[in-house]
């Protein structure tokens, strides 16, 4: 994959998998820019889009990762999609699978986020089905603590 400037059309950047990549998408919130590529290799790139410099492997996905979507809240979220029927959600900065999606029977080909402000993720797949998955109660369990409940945010 390459990014060009598009004000000259002189070549950039090259990011390179060892196999074809099927989905990317860009986290412009932070510091810097980073660019998360994925496909065939089943394990998801991370990039710093200035410098061309891999920052960090995801893995986890037994199959082909065909969708990447992002959210960027109060945490840098990475949602992907594959062919091995799930979706997971990774913590950008720390690289952690926070949460793995399972309901759909064939491959999933894609996902985005729904309702900025009240997250939902909505994934479609092969097996002709479109879920919504409450993307507020997975930052509920994970990050969130109730004041007196012990069992919830176990990340904080």
């Amino acid at each position: 994959m390459r990014t060009w400037d598009i004000n000259t059309g002189r070549k950039k950047k090259k990011f390179r998998h060892s196999r074809s990549i099927s989905t990317m998408v860009v986290a412009n919130k932070g510091i810097r820019p980073i660019l998360a590529t994925a496909g065939v290799e089943k394990i998801i790139k991370l990039w710093d889009v200035d410098s061309g410099v891999l920052l960090r492997s995801l893995d986890g996905h037994l199959d082909q990762i065909n969708s990447l979507s992002l959210w960027e809240g109060y945490q840098m979220l990475l949602i992907s999609g594959s062919a091995d029927r799930t979706l997971r959600i990774y913590d950008i900065l720390s690289g952690e699978c926070i949460c793995v999606l399972v309901g759909h029977s064939e491959s999933v080909l894609g996902c985005t986020i729904a309702n900025y402000d009240d997250p939902i993720i909505v994934s479609c797949s092969d097996d002709l089905s479109l879920i919504q998955w409450d993307l507020k109660s997975v930052l509920e369990d994970f990050y969130y603590t109730a004041d007196g409940d012990e069992n919830l945010g176990s990340r904080n």
